[in-house]
């Protein structure tokens, strides 16, 4: 039998990909900064931006939000802090910063002189991460406004809804633990018996 005719030779298509920064410099937010800065706006917290990039640092922490997700902590701030005033860091992005700082092991405010700002605030789709002083101010307008143990209740209905089944009775049991820790401060406070220094001290609890 006669060979079947060859087949024309063809070059495979290769998929021209578009090559993404190793890493990108942050977004610039300037415009925004200065016109909360100045008062010329009533905004109440910008909106993340995210770059294209190959590589960025502490990208493991996006595992974490669908954990945060099922706490409903961010739907229940936002239904509890309704008049917050003109600032950068929006509530979400506040709650946000702490929860992932807390994540890698540094829980207090004074944690975020530990981390990069910039790397840090890359994943939270902003310039940098706020610093100190900042947390400090917002942590305070927040408890300022008296609706803490609020929002406290309303993540506690939250889940439990979610989780109430036909036939439970007693869904959970929610325990508050109170440490103290001893306060050297120079303003006179209450003393509060501590249980590492066998004695009532000034403590914050």
């Amino acid at each position: 039998m006669p060979a079947p005719p060859a087949q024309p030779l063809t070059e495979p298509v290769l998929a021209v990909q578009e090559e993404l920064p190793l890493l990108p410099a942050p977004i610039d937010r300037t415009i925004e900064r200065l016109a909360v800065s100045v008062n010329k706006t009533e905004l109440t917290g910008v909106a993340p931006v995210f770059a294209p990039a190959a590589r960025v640092p502490l990208a493991g922490m996006f595992f974490a939000l669908p954990a945060l997700e099922t706490t409903s902590l961010l739907t229940s701030a936002a239904t509890t802090f309704t008049d917050l005033s003109r600032r950068f860091y929006g509530l979400n992005t506040f709650l946000l910063e702490g929860v992932l700082r807390t994540l890698v092991g540094e829980p207090r405010a004074e944690g975020a002189t530990r981390l990069d700002p910039t790397a840090f605030g890359r994943i939270m789709g902003i310039d940098r991460a706020p610093e100190v002083k900042t947390i400090r101010r917002q942590h305070h307008d927040l408890v300022d406004t008296g609706k803490i143990p609020e929002l406290m209740s309303l993540i506690a209905f939250t889940r439990f809804e979610a989780l109430k089944t036909s036939d439970t009775e007693c869904l959970a049991v929610l325990y508050f633990d109170g440490p103290t820790r001893a306060y050297e401060g120079k303003k006179k406070i209450a003393k509060i018996h501590s249980t590492r220094m066998k004695m009532a001290v000034p403590a914050t609890e």
